[in-house]
């Protein structure tokens, strides 16, 4: 991933922009109940002003690590964690406070950058560590996750993988995001889950029949799918290899999973011992265990 510049030369800059708008009417399209408001900045590094200016700040972003970005609230919040105001930025936004409040992240903007880094305190240890290079892919990365919720949540093991027709939507502020098919997208890894490039990739979709398609479209494809947000699930009392040779549907993926289509569903199923077990759209559950007889 190739980081950003410090200054923004113009060309980049209107990039940003036609990223940013679109990212917007991502969030808004798909979150009837969004209430971001444009917020005004003139205190902030300039992809910040840029960020929040077009696609506003919803309070409930809080909970996905975001916090609100005003340097008052950030002030307010070191004041009430009892950090020591002199070992941080003088200029800072807050990005987030763990639980426990011995964590907290916030922006440095002490340095003459476009688009600051984030920084960590560790109360533990009193010291402020570099935590991420950008806010701006932060933000974008925790906007992309938000703006995708809703929909089915599955994941394949993390590394180098290709899908045939992918487009990258936001190729300079979030550029892990892959728009696979039109309800099938890879979404940026959770922040709070492990270290960069540990994760699992995970795929955000709207139905099971989407993520057949487009697992049978990666290369190499997976050799597990684990879904996590999920729809309906038919145990079975068979093996998979029973089911497979039943279902010719269905496509090995790896020793213990299979994924297909059957009766217009999209289906991955899970082997374990003599026992399988299959998931597929929410509400369909009645509909394949009837087609499995």
């Amino acid at each position: 991933m190739v980081a950003l510049p410090a200054h923004l030369d113009e060309a980049l800059v209107a990039t940003v922009a036609d990223e940013l708008d679109a990212l917007a009417l991502l969030v808004r399209a798909r979150l009837s109940s969004w209430r971001g408001e444009p917020v005004a900045l003139d205190d902030a590094p300039l992809t910040v002003r840029m960020l929040w200016s077009r696609v506003g700040y919803d309070e409930r972003l809080t909970a996905a690590m975001l916090a609100n970005p005003s340097r008052a609230h950030a002030e307010r919040t070191i004041a009430a964690q009892h950090l020591d105001r002199a070992l941080l930025p003088s200029t800072t936004r807050l990005v987030h406070v763990d639980e426990s409040g011995l964590g907290v992240l916030m922006t440095d903007e002490d340095h003459d950058r476009d688009d600051p880094p984030i920084s960590a305190w560790l109360g533990e240890e009193e010291c402020l560590r570099p935590h991420a290079a950008s806010y701006l892919r932060w933000a974008a990365n925790v906007l992309v996750r938000v703006a995708w919720r809703s929909a089915y949540r599955s994941s394949v093991p993390a590394g180098p993988v290709e899908w045939a027709g992918a487009a990258r939507p936001f190729a300079i502020v979030a550029p892990t995001t892959l728009a696979i098919a039109e309800h099938v997208w890879r979404i940026p890894p959770d922040p709070d889950e492990g270290a960069p490039g540990t994760q699992r990739i995970e795929l955000a979709h709207e139905d099971f029949a989407g993520l057949v398609d487009a697992l049978q479209r990666a290369e190499p494809r997976p050799h597990t799918v684990r879904p996590s947000l999920a729809g309906d699930v038919v145990e079975l009392e068979r093996s998979l290899a029973e089911l497979l040779a039943l279902q010719p549907e269905l496509h090995r993926l790896g020793q213990q999973h299979a994924i297909g289509i059957i009766d217009g569903l999209g289906v991955v199923a899970t082997g374990e011992r003599d026992r399988v077990s299959l998931v597929t759209d929410a509400g369909a559950g009645a509909r394949l265990r009837e087609r499995l007889g």
